[in-house]
């Protein structure tokens, strides 16, 4: 799950982009605020609770020609431990503004005005994918033990009746709490479903055999089913 302010003047855009990235990441958290002072001192708060993992920012928080408010937030971003390394993905009419953005602040990307819904949350999945932006989940094992689990870690999960087993790139958990596609929803899509009893992460595929099927993934030959062949494919030839 995921936690986004958004900083934007124009409220009738800035629910756009609330509404569009809430109806496909029901579970995320958005913070809205339209101006300089209360998003620095939201931005300031968080350092102590709960901190935001992505940040979109409109460059222009004012009607003000010379207004460059979102690049004073991504500076006082920048200067913060915890959000050094956060993703901002700011928000322009001018194409000139995002390129000055992406040298000087290290931005993800920029998206010009106005918004598209369907850009929006190819710029986020990609994120994702990635792992750019990380993913954590909390996982309770047969024990009811609570682990705390970046998804990056996941190299697949495989499914045995009620129970599942994540095996994780230093460990193996084993619970019987969730169902494949509690597994997809938590993670945010980050894991490809490539056969009903698996769900693998992308980035730790060794080779796929189209021949017969099946892909290697850390030493594990997994099947690839005729229900998620297309789907498969696709989804990882955009990584």
């Amino acid at each position: 799950m995921q936690n986004v302010l958004i900083v934007e003047d124009d409220n009738l855009q800035a629910g756009m982009l609330s509404t569009t990235i809430s109806q496909k990441y029901p579970d995320w958290t958005i913070t809205h605020t339209d101006n300089l002072e209360q998003a620095l001192k939201i931005i300031d708060d968080s350092v102590h609770t709960i901190n935001f993992t992505l940040f979109l920012l409109d460059i222009h928080l004012t009607e003000l020609e010379n207004d460059k408010g979102g690049y004073a937030i991504a500076k006082h971003l920048r200067g913060i431990n915890v959000y050094f390394k956060t993703p901002i993905l700011f928000l322009t009419s001018v194409s000139g503004d995002g390129h000055y953005a992406m040298s000087n602040f290290h931005c993800y990307n920029y998206i010009t005005k106005p918004y598209d819904a369907g850009i929006i949350l190819n710029q986020i999945s990609h994120m994702l994918l990635t792992g750019f932006l990380e993913t954590m989940i909390t996982v309770c094992d047969i024990e009811r033990i609570k682990h705390h689990i970046s998804v990056n870690d996941i190299i697949l999960i495989e499914a045995s009746g009620r129970r599942k087993t994540l095996q994780l790139t230093n460990s193996r958990i084993i619970t019987s709490m969730y169902t494949i596609e509690d597994f997809i929803r938590m993670t945010d899509s980050r894991l490809i479903q490539c056969h009903k009893h698996y769900l693998i992460n992308p980035f730790y595929i060794e080779n796929t055999d189209r021949l017969n099927r099946c892909l290697n993934i850390c030493g594990n030959n997994i099947p690839i089913g005729r229900k998620y062949w297309d789907t498969f494919f696709e989804t990882v030839e955009l990584i």
